[in-house]
């Protein structure tokens, strides 16, 4: 979520571009459109528990420029010709190259250039591979997190305590209370309001 709102939703602001987002499930087509309209996004839904009206509707406002992000499933990966497609995202990875390849074909069209993202969490590493296979077969330079995760080498997690935290781990572990570093982190009301759920992701 936080990839759409400080990376793709600033860069179609600035170039008046729309972005095509990809999800896997109906119901989270649904929840992301839900949340983001909500936060005040020109967005539109496309999933195949809406009738044909609904799906009209949508791709009308996409299409003229009255929404300017459209989140579906791959009800609308293929047979739709939309100019000014910003960019894809892949909030969900397809399932395997062939649709990963049509999704990204919806943005670039008619001689433009466009951009797609895939987020990726660190234990998809077949989605990464697949990925890392067109990108290489249309000669594209491959992330170094991309590999990472291909490799099995992205989780950078060692049992450590560090930031913040590093100087009430240290003091545990000189003999320190416990309960009075539990406490200190009870009470830290800003910590629980200001971070974010979810696993962490990378987009490509």
């Amino acid at each position: 979520m936080l990839f759409l709102e400080n990376t793709i939703f600033p860069s179609l602001q600035k170039s008046g571009g729309s972005a095509l987002i990809f999800v896997k499930t109906k119901r989270t087509a649904a929840s992301l459109y839900q949340t983001l309209a909500k936060a005040g996004a020109p967005i539109v839904c496309l999933h195949g528990d809406m009738d044909q009206r609904g799906r009209d509707s949508a791709l009308y406002a996409f299409k003229n420029g009255k929404a300017k992000v459209l989140v579906a499933t791959d009800v609308a990966q293929r047979g739709l010709d939309i100019r000014s497609v910003q960019c894809v995202v892949n909030f969900d990875p397809p399932a395997n190259m062939e649709d990963y390849v049509h999704r990204i074909g919806r943005t670039g069209r008619a001689g433009d250039k466009g951009d797609a993202y895939t987020c990726l969490y660190e234990s998809e590493k077949d989605a990464a591979t697949k990925i890392m296979q067109v990108m290489r077969k249309t000669g594209q330079e491959i992330p170094q997190e991309l590999k990472d995760i291909c490799n099995g080498a992205a989780c950078q997690l060692n049992g450590q305590w560090g930031g913040r935290y590093a100087n009430d781990a240290n003091k545990a572990d000189q003999g320190g209370s416990w309960d009075n570093w539990s406490n200190s982190w009870s009470n830290n009301a800003e910590w629980g309001a200001s971070s974010g759920g979810g696993g962490a992701a990378a987009g490509y």
